[in-house]
This record gives structure tokens, sequence and C-alpha cells, in this order.
């Protein structure tokens, strides 16, 4: 087969095209994902014109991968883990234990603090439940708090909650 990296430039300036008319439309989210699509599909092309295959979604990771082989500049690093920090799928999980980080103990117990992107109480209860199941058989008691990405920066905000834990902790939840 041959070198198809042509082809996943223009389907890069292809998607291009879509976040700049979301982002026209006001439709932030897709203009956000539509972006996003476009930088990794590009960075994937500059791997098969090197013979290479990049592997993931996260264009800083896919970046970094590629510095191996070129020089990538600071500046486009940077953009790049902008770029991904908007890039959200529906729910991110991240799993807060109750002791230090460096300890893991049976009786500890987890918390389990799930992002969903709106306010939306229908799918808070479905993501509430959906966490519940898989971690029912976690060796540890299990609580789980579905928060809005409004209320995980209100929490980081004010240093309060679930969100305050996490970035008192300095850990992410997206």
């Amino acid at each position: 087969m041959g070198n198809r990296s042509w082809d996943w430039l223009t389907q890069a300036d292809h998607d291009l095209r879509h976040a700049e008319h979301a982002l026209e439309d006001g439709d932030y989210d897709w203009a956000c994902f539509a972006a996003h699509q476009a930088a990794k599909k590009a960075v994937k092309a500059a791997f098969l014109a090197m013979g290479e295959e990049g592997w993931g979604h996260s264009i800083t990771r896919l970046l970094c991968d590629l510095n191996q082989q070129v020089q990538i500049p600071d500046a486009l690093l940077r953009a790049a883990q902008r770029l991904d920090k908007h890039y959200s799928q529906p729910a991110i999980l991240t799993v807060l234990t109750q002791a230090p980080r460096s300890i893991t103990t049976p009786c500890s117990d987890a918390d389990i603090a799930v992002e969903i992107a709106e306010e939306d109480p229908a799918l808070r209860d479905a993501v509430r439940e959906q966490a519940i199941a898989v971690f029912a058989e976690a060796p540890v008691p299990a609580e789980v708090f579905v928060k809005s990405a409004r209320e995980r920066e209100e929490g980081r905000r004010t240093g309060r909650g679930i969100a305050g834990a996490v970035a008192r902790e300095g850990l992410r939840l997206a």
C-alpha cells in the first residue's frame, strides 16, 4: 500500500474548515472537537510521511513521539496541550483514594469523580448508576460524585467539594 500521508493531510484540512464553520456558528464544542481531529490527523500525516505510524488521540503525546524523529517547537507543544484540554469525552473518571498516594491500603475507600460536559439530571443519574455498577466489585468501598464542568470549575475556584480536593491534591479531572 502506498503512502497515505496526503489523504490524512487533506482530511485534516477538511476538519479544520469544519472547525472554523462551527466556530462561526457558535458551536464551540464542535469547533473544539473538529480542531482536535484536524490537528491529530495532521500529526498522523507527518508520521506517515516518514514511514511511521502515530497511535493515540492525544496530540501532545503524538507530538512527543514525533519529537524523537523531528524537533517540535515548544510553542507547538503548548498549543497541543491547550487543544487536548478542550477535547473532552462525555465523562472522564478519576479515582482518588483517601490514603496518601504512595500507600495502598486494603481498608481505604475510594472517591470516584465523574465529570459530565453539561448539567443534565438524566445524564447525571445514568452516569452515576453506570459508575456505581462498574465499581461495585472494587476491593474497597467507593463513593461516586457526578459533577458538570461548571460545578468542577466552581469547586476548583472555591476549594470546596470533590473538585476542591482534586485541586489540593494536584490532580486533574479533565
